[in-house]
């Protein structure tokens, strides 16, 4: 190679360098002072901020450094421009260059011009030529990568540090507790059976567990926590048939003011809301087929058709003592087309017609032919799906009512009122426990008034004498007895004051319902039976 050409590369790569070192020099400051201004930025509130935006802050302005060396980097007659003015050549190489591409380029001419260019460079250095870093620049770089440095790699702030322990605190709660209902919703719907379900909708449960998404924020937390409970709520008063309930604690006391014992266990079920017990219980006193020929099977026969049309009797009279009106469809049961009172009144008027049928003197081949048997029958299986529904109803609310408990106990686990959670416990103490008693007794004394002691008073008078007198206490060993008359004039004259309230015309419907069930959960008294 030519002694000019060599010169001409060594100038075009010293070139080259110093455009490359200017470039990263450019890039030392910019990204300092980038990591500089990111790391100010987040201390003034106290953050340290995140080293992984660091990178991004160096690698950026080197990628634009590299890409600036590489797009402008001289080419060969850039490079004779510049040593012809930095070695005062005077064009020479530049010159030389165009000479050289000609197609003549041969010429003798031409000749003596490169021998005088090589000559003339003879004892030049490319390394010479300055690479054009400014010093300031370069220091300016360092001391503005030091600093950030150092911020860098300060911690966060105490009261910072505390708010992020907070929230990760509050983010590992809503974990816990998004997973716990997520999991007693499911488990409650493995509890349930095909009439819970029919009245209380699995997806629709799953779809409110699955709201509750994991949060930073407490309050975020506890706002989800309380719309999943006003949704549990809200469901668990839709199933509250009303209408229904009272319309059997009407029947219930007329079947209590019977003699018959059947009467009277089926009125405790109804009022005490047992409604499976209760769909047994009519379940046994069906009128029970036999022979109509055999007097002994015709004579039971007539007697379990009367106890049922004195059952139907005094529950068709319980429903017909308050007149409700037109029940609203939000209130009625799912699939519910008749009311409550209408199939009381119907099932007494067939429990009427087919005991006036078996009552009448006929002969065995005509009985064998009853028909009003049959729509007592259906009219009875009818009142025994209706008592189904509200139990699976009244299981579907306790199911509610229990997972609404355990929402409140989650939104206290949220607002870090308690450290532990235990929703399984919660709703296992919520939907388990005994189901209310139904001992009883048939003795009343209706006519006792305590104050009075039935004018049974003794009064004793002793008289004042003389010497020491002992007393002591002795306890008495806690039995298994059942008292059945304590209070029963207190409570009974609660129950007429109660009753005469809520009789009265000019007092709505809602407050009477409201006033019974307030007086009954504070005053809850066993009755005197």
């Amino acid at each position: 190679m030519p002694i000019t050409d060599r010169f001409l590369s060594g100038v075009r790569s010293r070139l080259s360098r110093a455009l490359t070192a200017r470039s990263l020099v450019a890039a030392l400051v910019a990204g300092a002072a980038g990591a500089l201004i990111w790391a100010l930025a987040w201390r003034c509130f106290g953050y340290a901020a995140p080293r992984a935006a660091y990178l991004w802050i160096a690698a950026v302005p080197l990628l634009a450094a590299l890409a600036m060396a590489i797009l402008r980097r001289p080419d060969t007659h850039r490079a004779a421009a510049f040593a012809d003015r930095h070695f005062s050549l005077k064009d020479a190489l530049v010159s030389y260059l165009d000479f050289a591409a000609r197609p003549d380029g041969a010429r003798p001419i031409y000749q003596l011009q490169r021998d005088a260019t090589a000559a003339a460079i003879t004892g030049k250095d490319p390394a010479t030529i300055p690479l054009g870093v400014r010093r300031r620049a370069l220091w300016l770089g360092a001391i503005l990568t030091v600093v950030a440095a150092v911020l860098a790699i300060l911690p966060h702030s105490p009261a910072v540090a505390a708010k992020l322990r907070a929230e990760q605190e509050t983010l590992d709660r809503s974990n816990t507790v998004a997973t716990e209902l997520q999991q007693i919703v499911e488990e409650l719907i493995a509890g349930m059976d095909e009439h819970e379900r029919e009245v209380l909708k699995p997806e629709t449960l799953r779809a409110w567990a699955k709201e509750l998404a994991p949060t930073k924020d407490q309050r975020d937390m506890m706002k989800a926590v309380a719309r999943f409970e006003q949704k549990i709520a809200t469901a668990a008063a839709g199933l509250e048939a009303r209408k229904d309930a009272e319309v059997l604690k009407l029947a219930a006391a007329e079947l209590d003011a019977s003699q018959l014992a059947d009467a009277k266990q089926l009125a405790r079920k109804l009022d005490a809301k047992d409604f499976q017990a209760a769909q047994q219980k009519l379940g046994e006193m069906k009128p029970k087929q036999g022979n109509h020929a055999n007097p002994d099977d015709l004579a039971k026969m007539r007697q379990s058709s009367a106890k049922m049309k004195e059952i139907a009797r005094r529950m068709a009279n319980g429903a017909r003592k308050r007149d409700f009106g037109k029940t609203p469809a939000n209130e009625r049961l799912p699939g519910e087309a008749k009311e409550l009172d209408e199939l009381l009144k119907d099932l007494d008027q067939a429990a009427d017609a087919a005991d006036k049928e078996l009552q009448a003197d006929l002969d065995p081949g005509e009985m064998e032919k009853m028909e009003k048997a049959g729509e007592l029958d259906k009219d009875l299986q009818q009142l025994r799906a209706r008592l189904g529904k509200l139990d699976a109803g009244e299981k579907a609310k306790n199911r509610l009512k229990a997972l609404g408990k355990c929402a409140a106990k989650a939104n206290s686990f949220a607002a870090g009122r308690s450290q532990t959670l235990g929703l399984a416990q919660q709703m296992m103490a919520g939907i388990g426990g005994l189901k209310p008693g139904t001992g009883h007794t048939d003795g009343k004394r209706n006519e006792r008034d305590e104050a009075r002691d039935n004018n049974n008073m003794t009064k004793l008078e002793g008289n004042l004498g003389q010497g020491e007198s002992q007393s002591s206490v002795e306890s008495a060993e806690s039995g298994t007895g059942v008292s059945g008359r304590g209070q029963s004039a207190r409570e009974r004259d609660f129950r007429k004051q109660t009753e005469s309230l809520v009789h009265r015309d000019d007092v709505p419907e809602e407050l009477k319902q409201g006033i019974r069930e307030y007086f009954e959960r504070i005053h809850n008294i066993p009755e005197d039976k």
